[in-house]
């Protein structure tokens, strides 16, 4: 029960994961939440959303949810991008990054990718 798991060691698994699913159209945070709802999804279990390139939301899930968020996506039929990388170089979809060399965007990418994780993190309350 979720009484007795207050009471246990902690464990060094991650406590939130990001899902990355594809998307059609333009589409905002508001909107995001709301089509969530629409699928009576727990979106206080969603503590991030993120617009990564084209195409492609990243959705920070509370690992406990987990399981039942993906179970609820493939019930809906959306796709769920498994392997994504979201700082591969390959995700840098900005034209002012298109003249530097590989390892140069690899960086800008990496770089891009902990600014987003940073601040989801700095969104989130205080325990």
């Amino acid at each position: 029960t979720e009484a007795s798991n207050f009471f246990q060691f902690p464990t060094t698994q991650p406590k939130f994961n990001y899902v990355y699913i594809l998307y059609q159209q333009c589409i905002t945070r508001q909107e995001t939440h709301k089509l969530l709802r629409h699928l009576n999804i727990n979106t206080s279990r969603i503590l991030d959303i993120s617009f990564l390139g084209r195409n492609i939301i990243s959705l920070l899930v509370h690992c406990h949810y987990l399981p039942e968020f993906i179970s609820i996506i493939q019930i809906a039929k959306i796709p769920i991008l498994k392997d994504f990388d979201p700082s591969h170089l390959d995700n840098l979809k900005d034209r002012k990054y298109k003249k530097c060399s590989a390892p140069e965007r690899d960086t800008i990418s990496k770089q891009c990718h902990r600014t987003r994780c940073l601040r989801a993190i700095a969104m989130q309350p205080l325990p």
